[in-house]
């Protein structure tokens, strides 16, 4: 057989390896690893199921034994129990649950009162039991004992109860089952008890292919012990048979093919060395490829030679088509922006394609060079680019590198060059290397955006979550940063679901706000709203907006959820409530006259007790009147002067005159100051009684005045004036003095000596000074300097020690005495006594400590009886404490209900307490939209009826947006409520601007209010419908009249003629800012 007839053969042979042993010999290795994968799975998930089944099996028993306890618990607790219920309940425990092997009653020092097992014998219980927590944990616990599991549980705290705790112990056995062996003895299911209930760890599962798996117990939020699968010693991994299979497939396809290989090349090497020679040979000489035919005899060379001149043709055509194809990827290159190159690696030449000389900007006709390249790098991308430009130089590393060119017309680009070695010599060195570099410039723009945008929201502190919406409406996480992920950490979830539970978990939102957001989210519209999460440390405040993300070229919708915490933001709105209360309390205890007016209209908006017994005027009288009509007709223009100056603080300059209700005229000096918690714009006034003080003073000026007019002429009386002057000054309560213009007193009465002590002439000149507290002579040094420089009555406050050793503060008020030519010739002064009114003070705010303590008693233990009260109804309602009749069950549902209502009440009035502590948080916002949000809102709380509502397109407002959505919320819910008889809810929103104010108004169609009553409308707790026809507190309206007054607007309410109500709230388009809280004053204490 000549060696052309073999060469077929070989190449049949070659094939025949390549492409049908070695794809079997493939297939079958492939199937066998497959086959090993799916055992491994297979057993995987039998293990995990069975695990998983016998944990629940685990936790059923066990919170089936704590109900038991907890029911024989409430029993001991009951004051119906009486003596016998000690051995009584444990005995019935015994008979009614087969598991619980003993029973046992604590007192609440721990020791055993009563007992029994499971043989009817009274048995001990065991020597450690597992501790309680304390009040604010868990009423149970769990421990172990020798004989199995004993749970304790503490008994009610009502008086008549002795027993203190209820304990029982149940048997490991009835609580776990069998151990359990699986796959067919290689692992086996065993249960480990805590002592002692523990927290929740981070992950409930531990998985190991060869430490076997555990899952924790979990027994009312608290982990108890953990039930494992492990594997037993000796025994076969997971898969390991598969494993065996996969091996032996692999070592008999390595053989067959060792074996194959070396047949073909023994074979081959022989046959090709013969036959190339001689085709070489007919290669080269066509003509001479006949003659050698004829010498051999073979026609095969014959067809050889034709073949050759056929592949000429073939050749020239294939030249043709390469041409062409060169054009068309020329085309391509260039609409593509990708320029390719090759380069010579043995002498550094490159070859351009004309889209790469586009790409540079550089004309055809310039010799584009690699270091001419090089240098129209930038220069900050020089080094990198040298440094792979070398590489591929040396070793002919592949070329992968994004640089920065600037182009000759100075413009600056980004492009993306690659690179691989495309042909080696016969030693096997690289000689050649070809590539492309494509512009990138927008792309690389836009991605450093992208990276930027993320960057950003995985710094931030805010939860973010970028995810899809399936067909099924379910969400479907793509991205989220570790605030998310941190986020429900503290949820206690696993991340991988933590969307789905966010809107769905009990510690998430609640079921209508969780319906809010899969409406939005098939509605692809933004939403955002408010929500309370129950993390792992407690309760916070939390705002959710969903935004969708739409492509503006179109295709999938991708939604972003972000949750900030605004936790902060509720605790300060809470201060301010407080804050307000705490004022509100301090004015209407406060022993002084005091009211608050408009310094806008000098309308009295508000007036304490004090001055309604002062002045004599009844409360409905004080807010009808300003406070010009308090002072008398002559007084009025000088009142006028003075408010309308600008200068209010003026009024305390001096002394002015009040009128009372049975025309009496007194002296009075007023104090007053800026009255926030009301709103800008008014201000608080406390006027002093100084009736007294006035009368004393001005009968000494008109005995002065006598003295001085008769001086010459009564010389004989001025020794009785003056013994009369002393005589006054003795029997006044105040303390009176006269000093020299120097400040040496000359003259003090009796009242002085009475409380310093009698010491002759001690205490004229400056020894005086001996008895004023050290920390008050620097202020009553500077006021009397002050007084003296402007001639002026000096006022200040001092503390002098009286004979006792304690010091009393005083009031001192003194006047120069003028001459004829206005030199002073003298002081008259008077010290009043205010310990007493400081000591007022302090109980003042003594009283308002104690109502903030009251408030918290509320808040603590007045609900917590309450909730007791309604858990035991719930019991006793749903079966727990036996069958009840008709009858007892209606008198038992009644006091539920009434249990509710009070629960509801100590809600809402701790709401309205807390609603002004924070400060105002103005922004300006749409309030149109909010409105519109907030009918949406009120028709999901009332699926049942159709509520419509007219609003404005849009209407800018600068106020707290919180707070107006809490006005508009409070005001369209009594709208839709009070309007319960009509199925459709027609309302009507307005908002206009009128005299530097917003007026917003909102109508409805409902039965209105009687006239009569219109002022008890934002009064809490007044209700003007009874609550069978009506259901409600009676605090919606109060808080929203509160809202309106921290703005410094006013609410008011009126009846529609046409029927229903109309609300019109006033706030001011610019809102005073709020000042800083500061501390009030606290009067030193007095000895």
């Amino acid at each position: 057989m000549s060696a052309l007839t073999e060469l077929p053969l070989y190449r049949v042979l070659l094939r025949a390896a390549g492409w049908t042993l070695l794809p079997l010999l493939g297939l079958a290795a492939w199937q066998a690893y497959d086959d090993y994968r799916q055992d491994l799975r297979l057993e995987r998930d039998t293990l995990v199921q069975a695990t998983d089944r016998h944990l629940r099996l685990v936790e059923r028993n066990l919170e089936r034994s704590l109900q038991v306890l907890a029911f024989g618990a409430a029993r001991l607790a009951q004051p119906s129990a009486g003596p016998d219920g000690c051995g009584r309940v444990p005995q019935d425990l015994l008979r009614s649950d087969k598991s619980i092997a003993a029973a046992w009653v604590l007192a609440p020092d721990g020791k055993p009162l009563c007992g029994a097992d499971s043989a009817g014998a009274a048995g001990l219980p065991p020597a450690t039991l597992p501790p309680l927590p304390g009040p604010g944990g868990a009423p149970w616990n769990l421990g172990l004992d020798r004989e199995g599991v004993v749970l304790r549980y503490r008994v009610g705290v009502d008086e008549h109860a002795p027993a203190g705790s209820f304990a029982i112990r149940v048997d490991t056995a009835d609580l776990t089952g069998h151990d359990l062996h699986l796959l067919d003895g290689r692992f086996k299911l065993a249960v480990r008890w805590y002592d002692g209930a523990r927290p929740l760890p981070a992950r409930r599962m531990a998985s190991d292919d060869r430490e076997g798996y555990t899952h924790t117990i979990v027994l009312r939020g608290q982990a108890v012990g953990e039930v494992s699968a492990a594997p037993v010693p000796g025994t076969l991994p997971l898969g390991s048979e598969a494993l065996d299979r996969v091996g032996t497939m692999l070592g008999l396809t390595v053989g067959c093919l060792a074996l194959l290989a070396l047949a073909l090349a023994v074979h081959g090497q022989r046959v090709i060395r013969r036959d190339v020679a001689k085709l070489a040979r007919g290669a080269l000489h066509p003509e001479e490829a006949a003659a050698l035919a004829d010498t051999i005899r073979l026609r095969e060379l014959a067809d050889v030679a034709r073949a050759m001149a056929a592949g000429h043709a073939r050749a020239a055509q294939l030249t043709d088509a390469l041409r062409r194809n060169a054009e068309r990827l020329e085309d391509v290159q260039r609409a593509a922006a990708i320029g390719s190159w090759r380069l010579d690696l043995r002498d550094g030449s490159i070859e351009w394609s004309n889209q790469t000389y586009a790409l540079y900007g550089v004309p055809r006709h310039v010799s584009l060079t690699l270091e001419l390249v090089g240098g129209m790098v930038h220069p900050d991308d020089q080094p990198n680019f040298k440094r792979h430009t070398q590489a591929l130089l040396d070793g002919g590393a592949e070329f992968d590198l994004v640089y920065r060119v600037v182009r000759p017309d100075r413009s600056e680009r980004v492009h993306h060059a690659r690179g691989v070695v495309a042909s080696r010599d016969d030693e096997g060195r690289p000689d050649s290397a070809m590539g492309t570099v494509q512009d990138i410039t927008e792309a690389f723009g836009a991605a450093r955006l992208n990276e930027a945008l993320s960057g950003a929201l995985f710094l931030t502190g805010d939860a973010v979550l970028l995810a899809r919406v399936t067909s099924q409406g379910e969400l479907v996480r793509l991205w989220a940063n570790p605030a998310y992920d941190a986020m429900h950490h503290g949820l206690g979830t696993a991340h991988a679901s933590t969307h789905e539970q966010l809107l769905h978990s009990e510690r998430g939102l609640l079921r209508s706000q969780a319906d809010v957001v899969q409406k939005a989210l098939r509605e692809q519209q933004p939403l955002r709203l408010e929500m309370a999460l129950t993390l792992r440390l407690g309760p916070r405040w939390f705002e959710l907006d969903v935004i969708p993300v739409v492509p503006a070229q179109g295709g999938e919708v991708h939604w972003l959820l972000v949750l900030r915490d605004i936790e902060a933001r509720h605790e300060a709105e809470q201060r301010v409530r407080d804050s307000e209360k705490r004022y509100r309390e301090l004015f209407n205890h406060h022993p002084l006259p005091m009211w608050i007016y408009d310094t806008g209209s000098l309308r009295i908006v508000d007036v304490n007790p004090a001055a309604i017994e002062k002045y004599g005027y009844r409360r409905e009288e004080f807010l009808q009147r300003s406070v010009l009509q308090m002072h008398p007709a002559e007084d009025v223009d000088a009142v006028r002067d003075s408010l309308h100056g600008g200068r209010p603080e003026a009024l305390q300059t001096r002394r002015w005159r009040h009128r009372l209700a049975n025309g009496e005229i007194i002296t009075v000096d007023i104090y007053g100051q800026d009255a926030p918690f009301d709103g800008p714009g008014h201000r608080l006034v406390c006027p002093v009684d100084r009736s007294a003080e006035q009368a004393a003073i001005e009968a000494l000026r008109l005995l002065n005045s006598q003295l001085e007019a008769t001086v010459e002429e009564r010389t004989r009386e001025l020794a009785q004036r003056e013994q009369l002057y002393r005589v006054l000054s003795d029997l006044s309560p105040q303390i009176l003095w006269q000093c020299n213009p120097g400040g040496e007193v000359t003259y003090l009465n009796r009242a002085w000596y009475e409380l310093v002590g009698p010491s002759d002439d001690q205490w004229l000149g400056t020894s005086w000074l001996d008895v004023v507290h050290p920390d008050d002579l620097d202020a009553t040094r500077e006021a009397f300097l002050q007084a003296f420089r402007s001639r002026s009555t000096m006022r200040v406050r001092r503390r002098l020690r009286a004979r006792s050793g304690a010091y009393r503060s005083f009031l001192g008020v003194a006047a120069p005495v003028l001459d004829a030519n206005g030199r002073i010739e003298r002081w008259v002064g008077v010290d009043t006594d205010i310990t007493e009114l400081e000591r007022q003070s302090s109980r003042l705010q003594q009283l308002n400590d104690e109502l903030e303590s009251f408030s918290y008693s509320i808040s603590h233990d007045l609900r917590a009886p309450v909730q007791v009260m309604k858990g035991f109804l719930d019991a006793v309602l749903s079966g727990q404490g036996g069958q009840v009749d008709e009858r007892a069950r209606g008198y038992l549902e009644r006091v539920l209900r009434n249990a509710r209502r009070m629960d509801e009440l100590i809600h809402d009035m701790l709401a309205l307490s807390r609603l002004s502590r924070s400060p105002l948080r103005c922004t300006r916002f749409d309030v149109a939209a909010l409105a519109r949000s907030v009918v949406e809102t009120i028709q999901e709380r009332y699926p049942d009826r159709v509520v419509e509502c007219w609003t404005p397109t849009q209407f800018d407002l600068v106020a707290d947006r919180g707070l107006v959505q809490v006005v508009l919320e409070n005001l369209m819910d009594n709208a839709v409520k009070f309007s319960q008889g009509r199925p459709v809810c027609r309302l009507e929103f307005t908002a206009r601007r009128e005299r530097g104010q917003a007026v917003l108004e909102l109508a409805d169609e409902g039965v209105g209010f009687p006239p009569e009553y219109a002022h008890r409308l934002f009064r809490p707790f007044q209700r003007l419908h009874s609550q069978d026809a009506f259901a409600g507190t009676g605090v919606g309206l109060a808080t929203v009249a509160r809202i309106a007054h921290l703005h410094g607007g006013t609410i008011e309410g009126r009846n529609r003629p046409q029927g229903g109500a109309v609300f019109e709230l006033r706030l001011p388009l610019q809102p005073e800012p709020q000042p800083k809280e500061s501390p009030s004053e606290t009067p030193e204490a007095v000895p």
